[in-house]
């Protein structure tokens, strides 16, 4: 449902904090969280703005921002369709 959605999306853009945090276990949560998304039936239509977002934010890790950048160039894709 939409709030579910929304509520993903908030985790999906917020930096990681450096303290406590096991950085490679967010990374790969981040990235199952994206990869269901676009794998839904019908894609939630906001999740390309969500992940240029994470990929313009200088604040968020460097691989989560690579990671955006590919799943929106899959998204994107010809090949990426089912």
């Amino acid at each position: 449902n939409r709030d579910a959605v929304a509520v993903l999306e908030v985790f999906l853009i917020l930096p990681p904090n450096a303290r406590g945090t096991n950085i490679y276990l967010l990374h790969a949560l981040k990235n199952d969280v994206v990869n269901v998304l676009r794998e839904q039936e019908n894609p939630p239509p906001g999740l390309p703005d969500t992940l240029i977002k994470i990929y313009r934010d200088r604040a968020q890790d460097g691989v989560l921002r690579d990671y955006a950048l590919q799943r929106l160039a899959a998204q994107d894709s010809p090949s990426a369709a089912p």
